[in-house]
């Protein structure tokens, strides 16, 4: 009995746990706020804004085909940065319908450019389907399927939307009317950037750095290049001029601020994963600020952001500048 009562005791020493024994320390990541996330971007997106604008808007300036050109150079640069940046469920998929979507839109508005905006609808009407029947081919675990579907049929919006500047190129005063637009949203693109960057001014919301005074200043710089580039032209009065660029850069300032807090968001619903749970992977969701993952996924998210505001822009401008051209 006495062996037994000195065999439990001692193993009862083995089993407890000591008060003195050091614990192991659990790794955490803690990611940054969305805020001070989204601030680091200004930088770069101020930097696409004005290569993009820059780009584009020469290119179309030059002929029709530079414009297809610079039309596909910006789409592609969209799908890549819009994918692999927001992480869309389905990434190979997404990737397919969006050079699909780019494909179609080009070669019907090319074609038939004088349909104005009639061939960008006809490429919507035949990639849906197939966006539809990737998220068929993924497997039996669908993850995220209507945020994958959600995703990238804005992708997908975005990159026909911006073949619109295709079909801008052939209206009469088209080489001037496409380097007005694009340029009037690269310019709107870039100020507030910059404004934001330095005086998030009037926010509109405390965990997105954007405020009204940048998108104010965005639409004063978007004007006087609508001025600048349409006043020469016959179908423009000074005043329409004006206007043209007023619109266009308030239409882009705005979709700026509706994709930071797109940014804004998917970086809360990262960081709200467990803490322990938080890995590489999802450091580079969330931005951070801390290796090359978190640089380019910054570098990402501050070019899908611009991109897709310049092509959900190009359809309106369109309209705007035929309304307005005398």
């Amino acid at each position: 009995m006495a062996w037994l009562v000195r065999r439990s005791g001692t193993m009862a020493n083995v089993s407890a746990p000591r008060d003195d024994a050091p614990s192991e320390p659990i790794p955490t990541t803690e990611p940054p706020s969305p805020a001070s996330a989204v601030a680091g971007g200004h930088l770069p997106s101020a930097l696409i804004a004005a290569v993009a604008g820059a780009a584009i808007g020469l290119l179309a300036w030059q002929s029709a085909v530079f414009t297809v050109l610079g039309v596909a150079l910006g789409q592609l640069a969209l799908i890549i940065s819009w994918v692999v940046g927001t992480r869309v469920p389905g990434r190979m998929g997404a990737l397919v319908a969006g050079a699909m979507a780019a494909a179609a839109a080009d070669a019907l508005t090319a074609r038939w450019p004088g349909q104005q905006l009639g061939p960008l609808l006809a490429a919507l009407g035949l990639v849906l389907p197939v966006l539809f029947a990737l998220q068929l081919a993924r497997g039996a675990p669908r993850a995220r399927l209507l945020q994958a579907l959600a995703r990238t049929a804005l992708g997908v919006l975005a990159t026909v939307g911006m073949a619109g500047l295709i079909a801008l190129r052939h209206e009469v005063g088209g080489p001037r009317m496409a380097l007005a637009v694009v340029a009037a949203s690269g310019a709107a693109l870039l100020v507030g950037h910059l404004v934001d960057w330095v005086a998030p001014v009037w926010r509109f919301d405390a965990e997105v750095p954007r405020g009204a005074l940048a998108l104010v200043l965005a639409i004063a710089a978007a004007t006087g290049v609508g001025y600048l580039i349409l006043r020469g032209e016959l179908e423009f009065t000074p005043a329409r001029a004006a206007l043209a660029g007023a619109g266009t850069g308030a239409v882009a300032a705005l979709l700026a601020v509706a994709a930071a807090f797109v940014q804004a968001s998917a970086r809360v619903q990262a960081s709200a994963r467990p803490t322990g749970q938080v890995s590489a992977h999802a450091s580079a969701d969330v931005g951070s600020p801390r290796g090359g993952s978190g640089r380019a996924a910054r570098w990402l998210a501050s070019g899908y952001g611009t991109l897709l505001a310049i092509g959900l822009t190009v359809p309106v401008a369109y309209l705007l500048c035929l309304a307005l051209r005398s």
